[in-house]
């Protein structure tokens, strides 16, 4: 009996087998065969599934003949938000590579083989801790990093000269035997690295040095301004009046190698603004014999009569033989300290002597040097890197070193701002006033009456400053002068 039951369970499972065949069909009725699929990812999001990751490739590269042409590639890759994954599906919905191509394009740009360079500026801090440049980074992206080699070599032959530079290269420079400059060390400051990737089309992409050379000396490749040049106009006045310093303009036009260059009416010349992304650092040895000007000083003897006056000893210039050890940055002094000094010939100076009594503020016209001597000028007054520099900056006296009192008067100000830090303002007889800026320390207070020549401060490098330095104002009636044309 038990044989006959299992015969007709055996025959009812059969029949319920077959009838699920002929009413759901095989395929349904029994577990569908896996298949190897791949699925795209945009920025994290799925957008399909196809069946070769390879045809989708293809086919992207197959409608990009334009972007090939542009940028003289081989061929196009996938946007960087693309990641395709192999998975296993039963029923997926498979799309075409147009369909996924469509999608693509329609959110984000295409990739091609090329460079991306990051230039790292690290944070320029000063000495009392204030920040002067934050960190920063720039990115550019180019077909051949071999632009990248020719664009810095072009910079640094229009800040250093191309003679000096190729000598520098070839280690070809002569020794300074009595007076010259020497070439220790070229580089660049900023940390700057290249990686082979698929740069997005949708970038800025360099495919010539020429231009990458124009985007790191100017930032832009926007058209620079030009000036024509007219009857009468020098280097220095046309500098002048469009806001840059001379040797910026020398930068901006390397055709010219001085600013004693003559000018021609109708020549067209430079006037864009630079704003390097790279800083092109020179250090250097300066030997040069420095003429040192003498001072006039006014004696008074009771016994003349006042009014007469006689020279009791004739002025002579001096001559030193100095040393210097100068870190320019893009053309601009940065640093100096002066290793050696010898004195060739003695400055003596001039001293009258007046009949009577001094008068009070009588200083008989002259100015004294606010500094110790020898010194360097590393900035004059005028116009540079598009603003207005109202004084004179003095250098290459070394940290601590004194700031006399350039007159007679009294101290009007002292403090500290984030531009000129440690500063001291001095008002004198006339409508006078001269300025101290980036003190390491003062040693005077407010409404102190001060004597020329008397130390009122220490250098420093405080505030908006990157080395070590005197910014020296002379102001008359709150408008600034040329602290020159009064020595």
């Amino acid at each position: 009996m038990k044989v006959i039951k299992d015969t007709w369970q055996i025959i009812l499972i059969t029949l319920l087998i077959t009838t699920s065949i002929f009413l759901f069909g095989f395929d349904n009725a029994f577990a569908e065969t896996p298949e190897t699929i791949y699925r795209v990812y945009l920025d994290g999001k799925s957008i399909g599934t196809i069946v070769s990751k390879e045809e989708l490739e293809d086919y992207i590269d197959q409608q990009q003949e334009a972007i090939k042409e542009q940028y003289g590639v081989d061929k196009v890759y996938s946007p960087k938000g693309i990641t395709i994954e192999k998975e296993v599906s039963y029923s997926a919905e498979i799309l075409t590579a147009k369909e996924i191509y469509e999608k693509i394009a329609n959110e984000s740009s295409f990739t091609i083989d090329g460079f991306e360079v990051i230039i790292n500026q690290e944070e320029k801090v000063i000495s009392n801790g204030e920040e002067a440049r934050p960190a920063s980074s720039t990115h550019i992206y180019m077909t051949d990093k071999s632009f990248l080699d020719d664009a810095i070599e072009t910079i640094a032959k229009i800040f250093v000269g191309e003679d000096e530079f190729i000598q520098f290269e070839e280690e070809s420079q002569k020794e300074i035997e009595d007076t010259g400059v020497y070439i220790n060390n070229i580089y660049i400051e900023e940390e700057i690295t290249v990686e082979n990737t698929n740069v997005p089309t949708d970038e800025l992409i360099f495919t010539d040095s020429a231009s990458l050379t124009k985007y790191l000396l100017y930032g832009t490749l926007e058209q620079q301004e030009s000036y024509t040049v007219k009857e009468g106009d020098t280097i220095a006045s046309v500098a002048f009046n469009n806001n840059l310093a001379p040797d910026e303009f020398l930068v901006a036009n390397p055709v010219f190698t001085s600013v004693e260059n003559i000018l021609f009416p109708g020549q067209k010349v430079a006037i864009g603004l630079i704003k390097p992304k790279v800083s092109v650092v020179v250090e250097l040895t300066n030997v040069e014999k420095q003429e040192i000007k003498y001072e006039s000083e006014v004696k008074y003897d009771s016994a003349l009569t006042i009014g007469t006056s006689y020279v009791s000893q004739s002025g002579q210039n001096g001559l030193n033989k100095v040393t210097q050890e100068v870190k320019y940055v893009n053309g601009k002094i940065e640093t100096v300290i002066i290793s050696n000094k010898e004195e060739l010939i003695p400055v003596i100076n001039k001293i009258t002597i007046k009949g009577g009594s001094p008068l009070p503020g009588d200083n008989n016209g002259t100015w004294g040097w606010p500094t110790i001597k020898p010194y360097i000028i590393s900035s004059t007054f005028g116009p540079r890197w598009g603003r207005f520099h109202y004084g004179i900056d003095i250098c290459g006296t070394g940290h601590g070193s004194p700031i006399f009192a350039a007159q007679d008067g009294v101290v009007v100000a002292t403090g500290y701002g984030s531009a000129a830090g440690n500063y001291v303002n001095v008002s004198h007889g006339g409508n006078y006033e001269t300025r101290y800026y980036h003190l390491s320390k003062y040693y005077v207070s407010v409404g102190q009456t001060v004597k020329k020549g008397q130390v009122i401060a220490a250098m420093g490098n405080t505030g908006r400053s990157t080395g070590t330095h005197l910014h020296f104002e002379i102001r008359y009636n709150g408008t600034a002068y040329n602290p020159l044309s009064f020595y």
